[in-house]
Formats: C-alpha cells, structure tokens, sequence
C-alpha cells in the first residue's frame, strides 16, 4: 500500500494543514506527495483503483481520512504479523514467550538465564 506522506505533512503543504485536514475529498494527491521510492508505474496503478468501474474515464474520490484509516488498519496488521512471526520464531528455538519480555533486553536477559541453567 502506498501512502501521499507528504501530502499532510505541513513542511510540505502548509496551506492544505491551516484548511482542511481531515475533510479532503477530492482528486488523488499528486505523485510529488508519495515517497520517493513509489514508481509512476506503482502511482498509475493506485490512481486507476479511484476509477469509477461503470465510467472508467470519471474519476472517484480520493478521501483523505478513509485512506489514512485503511493505512493505520494495514500498518497495525503488519506489526502483528511480525510479531507474531518473531514470537514463533523464538518460541521454536528456544522455548521463549516473547510476551513474558516486554523489552528485547529483557528477552536477552531470559534467554541468557536459560542457557545458563543448562551450562551449570
């Protein structure tokens, strides 16, 4: 998923942050407000999705608090799905719950005082 940063970054949109924030709903931003690793190739593919199935050429609108939701949504599903993976991962190899450490200090720490048990 890609997502217009600088669009509501007020370094780069001062007028837009003093007006309308949270009640956009207008055109997709342009590519100048996606980071600079998405593509015109990846940036066409996103402002096609905002077409209107029955009228190709008629635009929809983009909403800027609807996208922002569905990036917050996606990007907390992504940390799940990481930590999810690293607690298996460390579950597998060292009969760790990562959910017993709520640093990765404390995870060291832990990890530590079990391959000392079995040392001594």
């Amino acid at each position: 998923m890609i997502y217009p940063y600088n669009f509501v970054n007020d370094k780069y949109n001062k007028d837009f942050m003093k007006n309308i924030i949270s009640n956009y709903v207008d055109s997709v931003p342009g590519i100048e407000y996606f980071p600079e690793h998405v593509t015109t190739k990846e940036y066409v593919k996103y402002l096609l999705s905002f077409k209107s199935p029955a009228a190709a050429s008629v635009p929809t609108h983009w909403n800027l608090k609807n996208e922002t939701i569905k990036y917050c949504e996606n990007d907390c599903l992504v940390l799940y799905k990481v930590i999810e993976t690293f607690n298996k991962y460390i579950f597998d190899l060292f009969k760790l719950n990562i959910h017993n450490c709520p640093t990765l200090p404390s995870l060291a720490f832990a990890w530590r005082l079990l391959f000392l048990d079995l040392i001594i």
